[in-house]
């Protein structure tokens, strides 16, 4: 493929690329020509190319080795060099990408001994300020019928003496499903 790649011209590649821009190998190849041709079309293809490529530390290294091939000497080496090392991104779970400096400040405004509570003023939460919650909704049937599965059958004689006061109407029908779970007690 690299070798097809390298049978185009540039405005072929370009083509190429604008047809298929996710073509990371045509990106290269047209970072590696265009390099050749001076130090701001070095920058600029390495701005284009740089998101596409899986390793920018690996396209620069790239560019540098074509360059020495060539018989070419630029300030781009440590110029690069410096971009490599301090640009190097992290990739954190979720998907975000960040680089070195913002992930150390992110970690030092996250992690700062002023940002954690002093010990009297934690929160403590009573039973109290939390909303009282009817239980009757969750007596059902089917709840006693799963405990009584799970062989927590004193779990389930609780839940039908319960569904007794809530449908009277019912109440012989849950005693003796009560009675059945009390076999196993």
């Amino acid at each position: 493929m690299t070798n097809k790649l390298a049978a185009l011209s540039v405005t072929q590649l370009e083509s190429l690329i604008s047809k298929y821009p996710w073509f990371a190998l045509a990106r290269i190849e047209l970072y590696l020509r265009t390099s050749a041709m001076g130090e701001e079309y070095r920058k600029l293809g390495m701005k284009r190319a740089g998101i596409y490529v899986p390793s920018r530390e690996q396209l620069a290294h790239q560019g540098l080795k074509a360059d020495s091939e060539n018989g070419i000497q630029s300030g781009f080496e440590s110029e690069t060099e410096n971009i490599i090392r301090d640009k190097q991104a992290v990739r954190v779970i979720g998907g975000d990408w960040f680089s070195q400096e913002d992930l150390k400040s992110i970690e030092e405004e996250y992690t700062s001994p002023e940002q954690a509570l002093p010990p009297e003023q934690a929160v403590t939460i009573s039973d109290d300020s939390l909303p009282k919650v009817s239980d009757e909704i969750f007596y059902t049937e089917t709840l006693a019928r799963i405990y009584g599965e799970q062989e927590l059958h004193q779990m389930a004689v609780d839940i039908y003496e319960k569904l007794i006061l809530l449908y009277p109407e019912k109440s012989t029908y849950f005693a003796a499903l009560i009675r059945e779970q009390k076999k196993y007690l």
